[in-house]
């Protein structure tokens, strides 16, 4: 996932800035620099902090599915979108 993030990142210079706007980002994006650097900036949070995100949700929630269990979901519901997200044999 977070090779995916990195290439990504390395390819949002070719999408023109008003697709490459995410709404989580806008706040952000009035006061920085205009153009495609900004696109790239804005698209999708570094591989680093995608990491971090992991690492925490590993550390207190032993784990994705750990958090959403103590978010509410079932483990029925999470085996489903095992086998709904995840590629055969890539569990």
């Amino acid at each position: 996932m977070i090779a995916d993030y990195h290439v990504t990142e390395q390819r949002m210079e070719a999408v023109p800035p008003r697709c490459a706007r995410p709404v989580w980002c806008s706040r952000a994006t009035r006061s920085s620099a205009t153009g495609s650097s900004r696109a790239a900036t804005c698209s999708a949070p570094p591989a680093p902090r995608w990491r971090g995100a992991i690492t925490h949700l590993n550390d207190r929630f032993g784990g994705a599915a750990g958090y959403l269990q103590a978010h509410g979901a079932s483990p029925e519901s999470i085996a489903r979108w095992r086998e709904i997200l995840i590629e055969p044999g890539r569990a």
